[in-house]
C-alpha cells in the first residue's frame, strides 16, 4: 500500500532499517486478519441464515439509521447521480456535497446489477482487510521485534476495554467499546466500509509522515498527499485529527532536538496544500448549502467522559504505558521517532475529541491503534520476563482479556436480531407486505418523489418510549430511493417537529387544512400508511391500553382511511394486508 523506502541520512543519522518480515509472520497476520474479518461478519450471516419466514432481511444490525444513509447515497450513484441530494429532507438544498468513495460503491452496483447491500458488505469486508494491510506497514515501520509486531495485530483486531464490566443494557452510560464503532478497530471492522476506508487512510497518511520524518524524498510523501486529500472527501474530520497529530509530533521533536527541522515542516506544508482542496470543498459546501450544515454542525454528537474513553480502551492503557515508561523504552522500536509518534498519537488521538465543537464525537476515529500498537509491545516486553511456554500463554491470555466486550457488543446485536429489534427504532428485519411497498415505489415513482411515512403503532413494543414512530422511514430512501419527509434524527432538519407534524397529519381531529397544508408545503407526493392506524389504543405486549399522554394526548392514531372514506385528494396506488400507498391529488390541494 505504501511504496518502500530506503534508509536515508536525516541530519547526520542512518534512519532505521525496515525489519524484514518473514513469511510465517506474514501467514499469522493473513491468518488471524481472517478470522477477524469472519468474526466481525456472523451477525449479518446470521441474520440471513436464520431469516423469519414472511419475513426480509434487510442487511443491517446495529445503528441502522446510518447504514440507511450510506445505502441511499449508494442508490443515488447508481442512477449516475454525482451530487449527493440528502433525501432525508425536504428542504431547499444545493446539491453541491460528493461523496468519492459512496459514488464508486453506487457505480459498481450500477455496472455489476449486483444488489446495493451485498456490495456495501463486500466493501466492508474488502476495506477491512486493507486496514489491516495497512496496520501491519505501521508495525513494520515502528516495532522492530517479532513478538511485539504480533501482540500489537492482535490487540488491535480483537482489543476492546471494560465496557463487559458494565450493564449491557444501558450502553450509552458505559465505556465506548460498548456503543461507538469508531473508537473500536473491531467494532469498526463489524459496522461500516466508510470508516474501514477512512481509518486505512488514516494510517497510510501517517506512516507516510514518519518516513518523510527520518529524511524521506518525495517517494515517502506522496501517500500522505493522496491519503489526505481522499480523507478531505471520505471522512472530513479525521484531516483534523491527522494534523494534529503531525503538528504536535513536529513541534516535539523542534524541541527535543532545540532545533527547527525545517525538512518536517515543508511535509507538513506540502501535505496539508494536498489535503486542501477536498478539505476546503467541504467547508464551502457548510456555508453554502444550509440542509448540510445543519446535518454536519448544529446536531449535536458530543465527546462522553475521558473516563469512558480511557476504560473503553481498558487493558490497553496499563500496557501501552509500560511499553512508553519501562526502561529501554526506544530499544523496544525502531527508533526514538516510533515511539514519539506513537504516544503523541494516542495522547493526541483522544484530546482532539474533546475540541469545543459539535462533532466532537467522531474525532475519536483511529484513536485506538495506536494505543493497541503500544499495549502489543508493552505486552511482549512483559512476557519476554517470563520462560519457557509462559511468554505465548501469557500473551495469549491478556489478548483474550481485551475481547469481551466485542464478544458481547456482537451476542447483543444477535439477541436483538432474534426479537427483530435494532439499537434505534428501526426494525433489521422487514415483513414482506414492507419489502412489497418499497419495491412499488421503487419501481413506480420518481426519486424526486417526497414520501409521508405514517407512524407505526407497534414501534413502543420494540423501542420503549418511542410510541408511534415512523419505522419504515429511514427504509423509503435507502431501499425505494425516494425523498422521505420524517426521515432521520439527524439527517432530516427539524426532525422532532416533524416527527409531531407527522403523528397530527394522522389523527382524526386534525383540521383538514392542515393536512392539505403539510402535503402542499413539503411537496409531499405520497403517503405510505399502516393499515393498523386507528383500531383503538395502543397496548402494551400484554394487550393492556397504554394510558394517555399528557403532552400529546391519546397514545393512537384514529384515521382508519383504509376501512372508511379516503379524502377526495388521496388517490390510493397500492395497497397489501399491512400497508397502504397514496398518490396526492396536486388539483385538489393545490400544485406542489
Amino acid at each position: 500500500m505504501i511504496p518502500e523506502v530506503k534508509s536515508v541520512r536525516s541530519s547526520g543519522t542512518l534512519a532505521p532499517t525496515v525489519p524484514i518480515i518473514p513469511p510465517s509472520e506474514y501467514w499469522f497476520y493473513g491468518g488471524f486478519g481472517a478470522l477477524t474479518l469472519l468474526l466481525a461478519s456472523l451477525p449479518y450471516l446470521y441474520g440471513w441464515w436464520t431469516t423469519p419466514a414472511g419475513q426480509v432481511y434487510t442487511g443491517f444490525t446495529y445503528n441502522i439509521d446510518d447504514g440507511a444513509v450510506y445505502l441511499a447515497w449508494m442508490r443515488e450513484a447508481a442512477r449516475g447521480q454525482f451530487f449527493i441530494h440528502n433525501p432525508f429532507s425536504v428542504e431547499p438544498q444545493r446539491d453541491v456535497l460528493f461523496s468519492l468513495f459512496f459514488f464508486l460503491l453506487g457505480s459498481i452496483v450500477r455496472v455489476t446489477a449486483l444488489d446495493a447491500m451485498t456490495v456495501y458488505q463486500a466493501a466492508r469486508v474488502v476495506c477491512g482487510g486493507l486496514l489491516l494491510w495497512s496496520v501491519v506497514t505501521l508495525l513494520r515501520e515502528t516495532l522492530p521485534g517479532s513478538p511485539a509486531r504480533k501482540a500489537a495485530f492482535a490487540l488491535v483486531c480483537v482489543g476492546s476495554g471494560l465496557g463487559w464490566l458494565w450493564q449491557i443494557a444501558s450502553p450509552e452510560q458505559g465505556p465506548v467499546d460498548l456503543w461507538q464503532p469508531e473508537a473500536i478497530t473491531f467494532l469498526s471492522l463489524y459496522f461500516s466500509p466508510l470508516f474501514l476506508a477512512a481509518t486505512a487512510l488514516m494510517v497510510v497518511f501517517l506512516v507516510a509522515a514518519l518516513r518523510w520524518e527520518r529524511g524521506g524524498g518525495f517517494g515517502s510523501l506522496w501517500p500522505a498527499m493522496l491519503a489526505g486529500a481522499l480523507l478531505g472527501n471520505f471522512h472530513t474530520y479525521d484531516v483534523l485529527s491527522l494534523f494534529a497529530v503531525w503538528f504536535a509530533y513536529r513541534a516535539a521533536s523542534d524541541i527535543r532536538s532545540g532545533r527547527v527541522h525545517w525538512h518536517g515542516w515543508l511535509g507538513l506544508a506540502l501535505v496539508g496544500l494536498a489535503t486542501l482542496p477536498t478539505t476546503g470543498y467541504v467547508a464551502w459546501a457548510s456555508v453554502t448549502d444550509p440542509v448540510f450544515r445543519e446535518r454536519a454542525f448544529v446536531s449535536k454528537t458530543l465527546s462522553h467522559p475521558l473516563w469512558q474513553v480511557l476504560l473503553g480502551f481498558g487493558l490497553l492503557v496499563p500496557l501501552a504505558a509500560a511499553a512508553a515508561l519501562l526502561p529501554k523504552r526506544e530499544e523496544r522500536f525502531t527508533d526514538s521517532s516510533a515511539l514519539r509518534l506513537l504516544v503523541i498519537w494516542a495522547v493526541v488521538g483522544i484530546a482532539v475529541a474533546y475540541i469545543p465543537i459539535s462533532f466532537q464525537r467522531k474525532l475519536l476515529m483511529g484513536a485506538h491503534l495506536p494505543w493497541a500498537t503500544l499495549a502489543g509491545c508493552g505486552l511482549a516486553t512483559l512476557a519476554a520476563r517470563l520462560s519457557g511456554d509462559f511468554p505465548k500463554i501469557a500473551t495469549a491470555a491478556m489478548i483474550a482479556l481485551c475481547l469481551p466486550s466485542n464478544a458481547l457488543f456482537l451476542l447483543r446485536d444477535i439477541g436483538r436480531l432474534q426479537a427483530n429489534v435494532g439499537s434505534t427504532p428501526h426494525r433489521p428485519y422487514l415483513t414482506r407486505d414492507e419489502n412489497e411497498a418499497l419495491s412499488w415505489l421503487r419501481e413506480n415513482t420518481l426519486p424526486t418523489d417526497t414520501v409521508l411515512v405514517g407512524p407505526d403503532p407497534t414501534s413502543h413494543l420494540r423501542f420503549p418510549g418511542y410510541a408511534l414512530y415512523p419505522h419504515l422511514s429511514v427504509y423509503v430512501p435507502a431501499y425505494a430511493g425516494n425523498v422521505v419527509y420524517d426521515g432521520h434524527w439527524s439527517e432530516t432538519p427539524n426532525f422532532a417537529r416533524k416527527l409531531s407534524q407527522t403523528v397530527r397529519f394522522f389523527r382524526a381531529e386534525t383540521d383538514d387544512t392542515f393536512r392539505r397544508e403539510l402535503l402542499r408545503d413539503n411537496g409531499i407526493r405520497y403517503i405510505l400508511y399502516s393499515n393498523t392506524l386507528g383500531v383503538g389504543p395502543l397496548t402494551d405486549s400484554g394487550g393492556a391500553a397504554l394510558p394517555n399522554d399528557a403532552a400529546t394526548g391519546p397514545l393512537f392514531v384514529s384515521v382508519p382511511w383504509p376501512r372508511s372514506a379516503v379524502p377526495p385528494y388521496l388517490k390510493t396506488v397500492f395497497q397489501n394486508r399491512e400497508l397502504s400507498l397514496f398518490r396526492v391529488d396536486t388539483a385538489e390541494i393545490g400544485p406542489l
